[in-house]
């Protein structure tokens, strides 16, 4: 090695316990390490975790089987600054159907994703992506906020699904000119109150006779979901998530789809 300045990888164990990658780059050498890189190497091995299987067709528990992490780290501007990153390689195992897959975790000091609290997911063989359903009596803007919850959840942004979740229960009360309803006191011997927010507009929307009353309850956890979301950025589990958009793609048929297949009958009977 001559020189003040290079590019070259040099390997070293440091306390007995994992060996440090050290990259010099156009660095001066009595400066010291730019960038140093951690390798640990079947640290995960043995922990459970949850992740969709492709052959179940559902979210199980796998087991870690391998796992090969590498973690960087940089100074800056005079090592005033430090930025970091890692990249963790796992095999995984589904516990139900003994399925393997790949997953990789990457994360970067610089580019922090409160949806995914930092870690960036990638699992292969790929997952499938959830597809919107084909619900062709919807208003455009009901239509359009639909795909675009649809588009959130396939990326990962869960919180923004369960916010969009819950926006789309507001679109249905718009569509249907429901602006309030009578919300049930528990205290005995009190009336009714009229509420005008989200939980109002789902009474009204029974008050109506467009949901029974088994609705409003499925419907009232949906919007807790969705509050979580919005008033505590609070990130909802991909089950939740799962859950909720099915109960809502149900209600979007419910109220808009099953009125329309019910015109066309009526029309055949009066022919």
């Amino acid at each position: 090695m001559h020189g003040t300045s290079g590019s070259f990888y040099q390997f070293i164990h440091i306390q007995e316990k994992t060996v440090l990658h050290c990259l010099w780059q156009n660095i001066d050498y009595k400066k010291g390490v730019k960038i140093i890189k951690l390798e640990e190497k079947d640290k995960l091995a043995g922990k459970v975790i949850r992740s969709f299987c492709v052959k179940c067709n559902n979210y199980t528990n796998h087991k870690i089987v391998s796992n090969y992490r590498i973690d960087d780290s940089e100074k800056i501007e005079n090592g005033r600054y430090e930025i970091s990153w890692y990249d963790d390689y796992q095999m995984i195992l589904c516990l139900g159907c003994d399925t393997m897959s790949f997953k990789h975790d990457s994360s970067f000091s610089e580019d922090w994703d409160p949806e995914t609290g930092g870690v960036n997911t990638i699992i292969y063989p790929k997952r499938k992506q959830k597809i919107p359903l084909e619900l062709n009596h919807l208003t455009p803007e009901i239509d359009r906020l639909y795909r675009e919850v649809i588009d959130t959840y396939n990326i990962g942004a869960y919180t923004l699904s369960a916010i969009g979740i819950r926006g789309l229960i507001e679109g249905i009360c718009l569509a249907k000119n429901i602006k309030s309803g009578n919300v049930p006191v528990k205290e005995k011997g009190k009336n009714n109150v009229k509420k005008s927010n989200l939980e109002g507009k789902i009474y009204g929307l029974l008050q109506a006779g467009l949901i029974s009353a088994m609705h409003v309850e499925i419907l009232n956890e949906l919007r807790w979901l969705g509050n979580s979301a919005v008033h505590e950025i609070e990130k909802p589990r991909i089950e939740q998530v799962d859950v909720a958009l099915k109960i809502v793609e149900s209600l979007l048929e419910l109220i808009f789809g099953l009125e329309k297949k019910g015109q066309i009958l009526k029309r055949f009977r009066k022919r």
